[in-house]
C-alpha cells in the first residue's frame, strides 16, 4: 500500500498533467486511500483563528502515544490536502489534519475527503470576508466538517462561539465543548498573558478536576487552541497531566506571534495572519508591555468588510495611533494610515509610512534599540517576516509584494546567507517563570 501511495504522489508531479487533471485525480485517489486508512484516527482541525497552533499542540500530545502524522506547513486547502491524505500510512495511529475554507463549497468537498473521526472547530471570525458574504455563510461552510464525520465521529467545539456551538446539532454523538463559560466541558480561567509572560491559566474539567497550565505562547488568544487540544486528549484517553506537560513544550509556530531575539537584546514578534481580528489580539499583548519601548510595523489588513485599501488603512491608523511609541506603516498606500494616526494625535516624529521593503529595513536598523519590543504584522502577500530575517543576516529577496503562499522561512527565493530555520529556532525568545519541563502540580477545585 505504501508503494501505491508513493507512486500516486509521484504521478501527480508529472509535467504533462494539467492542473485540473492533477486535482481531479488526486481527489479520487485520496478518497480511496482514506477508506483504506480505517485504523488511523483522523483528527481534523479548522476554524477562522488558532487552527495551526491547535494542530501543533495536538501533535505534541499524541506523538508519544503512537506513530502520528500531521499536516506539513500550510497544506490545508483543496489543492494540497489530497496529497496530505496520501502521506498517511497504515501504521499511523493518529493523523492531525488542518483544514481551511478557501471559498463556498470547498470545505464540504474537503470534509468528504477527510471524513474525520474527530472534528475540531476553534472559532468563526471575520476572516475570508472577500470570499464569504457574511459570518453566517462562513459558519455554514465550517459546519461541513462536523456534518461529514465518520459514523462514530466526535465533535469538539468552541462553546463560547454561538456559530460554532450550533454545529453540535449536526453531530451524531454529543459534542464536547471548550471555552471560558461555565457550561463548557473543559474551560480555562485565571488567564495571565501579560508581557513578557507567555500565557498561563487554570484548566477545569467537567468532573471537578483542575490543573494549572503554563504555555510558551504569547497572548490570551491561544486559550481556545489549548483547550481544544486538551479536549481532544481527554476524548482519546491521554492522561491529563501528560497532556498539560506536552503543551508546555510547544513553542510558538512560525509567523504566529513568534518572538525572536536580536543580537542587540531587542525582541521582534512576527505574525503574518492579516486578519483585523488577529491584529486586535496582538494589540492586547502590545498594551501589556511595560517599561520597554514598543514599535509597531504594520502592513495592510484584511477582513474589514468590503472597504477599499484607503478606508482600511485609515481604520488601522486610528486603531493603533496610541498603542506604541513608534509606528511604521508599510505598503503602497501606507500614507493613509500615517495621516490617520497623526490626525488621531500621534506625534509626526513617531510615525512614518514607507512603500518598499528596502527602506523599511533601513528605517528599522536605525530605529531599533536594545530592549525594544517590535511587533510585525501584515498581509500574507507582503511577507513582512523578511524584516526579521534581514535583521539576522543577508537575504536576497527584497520584493514589495509576492503571491507565493508558502512561508518565507522555507521559500527558495529568499536567498539568505544563513540557515533561516535553524537561526530563528535558536533565537526564539520565551520568558518563563516556570520552566516548560516542570511537571505541573495538580490541585483540587476547592483549593483554588
Amino acid at each position: 500500500m505504501e508503494k501505491a501511495a508513493n507512486a500516486t504522489l509521484n504521478a501527480l508531479k508529472h509535467p504533462y498533467q494539467t492542473v485540473r487533471n492533477k486535482l481531479r485525480h488526486s481527489k479520487v485517489l485520496a478518497s480511496l486511500w482514506r477508506q483504506l486508512m480505517f485504523r488511523t484516527t483522523v483528527i481534523a482541525v479548522s476554524g477562522s483563528v488558532g487552527k495551526t497552533t491547535c494542530r501543533e499542540l495536538i501533535y505534541e500530545i499524541l506523538k508519544d502515544r503512537g506513530p502520528t502524522y500531521k499536516t506539513r506547513n500550510n497544506e490545508n486547502d483543496l489543492w494540497s490536502l489530497p496529497a496530505v491524505l496520501l502521506r498517511i500510512r497504515p501504521w499511523h495511529k493518529y493523523a492531525v489534519i488542518e483544514v481551511a475554507a478557501s471559498g463556498p463549497g470547498t470545505l464540504e468537498e474537503l470534509a468528504r475527503l477527510v471524513k474525520p473521526d474527530v472534528s475540531i472547530l476553534t472559532a468563526v471570525a471575520r476572516t475570508h470576508t472577500r470570499t464569504y458574504d457574511s459570518v453566517e455563510q462562513l459558519a455554514h461552510e465550517k459546519s461541513q466538517l462536523v456534518r461529514h464525520m465518520r459514523r462514530r465521529g466526535q465533535a469538539i467545539l468552541n462553546g463560547d462561539d454561538e456559530h460554532v456551538k450550533q454545529m453540535a446539532q449536526l453531530a451524531k454523538a454529543p459534542a464536547i465543548f471548550f471555552g471560558g463559560g461555565g457550561d463548557n466541558h473543559i474551560r480555562g480561567t485565571n488567564i495571565n498573558a501579560d508581557w513578557p509572560e507567555p500565557m498561563s491559566m487554570q484548566v477545569h474539567y467537567a468532573d471537578g478536576d483542575s490543573l494549572p497550565i503554563q504555555t510558551q505562547l504569547l497572548g490570551a488568544q491561544w486559550r481556545n487552541s489549548v483547550l481544544a487540544a486538551l479536549a481532544t486528549a481527554e476524548f482519546l484517553g491521554v492522561p491529563r497531566a501528560g497532556a498539560v506537560a506536552a503543551i508546555a513544550r510547544v513553542k510558538p509556530f512560525r509567523d504566529r506571534m513568534q518572538p525572536v531575539s536580536l543580537p542587540n537584546g531587542a525582541v521582534m514578534v512576527r505574525d503574518e495572519n492579516g486578519s483585523i481580528d488577529v491584529l486586535n489580539a496582538m494589540l492586547q499583548v502590545v498594551d501589556s508591555v511595560r517599561h520597554q519601548r514598543r514599535i509597531l510595523v504594520l502592513g495592510d489588513m484584511t477582513d474589514l468588510g468590503h472597504m477599499n485599501s484607503r478606508k482600511r488603512l485609515i481604520t488601522i491608523g486610528n486603531l493603533v495611533a496610541d498603542r506604541a511609541e513608534k509606528i511604521i506603516f508599510v505598503g503602497e498606500h501606507s500614507h493613509h494610515a500615517e495621516k490617520a494616526a497623526i490626525k488621531a494625535g500621534k506625534d509626526p516624529a513617531d510615525v512614518m509610512a514607507i512603500d518598499n521593503f528596502v527602506d523599511t529595513h533601513r528605517a528599522m536598523v536605525a530605529m531599533i534599540q536594545p530592549n525594544d519590543v517590535v511587533f510585525i504584522k501584515g498581509q500574507t502577500t507582503q511577507h513582512l517576516s523578511r524584516l526579521v530575517f534581514s535583521q539576522l543576516g543577508e537575504i536576497g529577496c527584497k520584493r514589495n509584494r509576492c503571491n507565493i503562499r508558502s512561508d518565507c522561512d522555507i521559500c527558495p527565493h529568499l536567498h539568505a546567507n544563513y540557515d533561516v530555520t535553524a537561526k530563528i529556532n535558536s533565537n526564539v525568545w520565551v520568558h518563563l517563570q516556570h520552566p516548560a519541563d516542570t511537571q505541573p502540580e495538580k490541585i483540587a477545585v476547592g483549593d483554588h
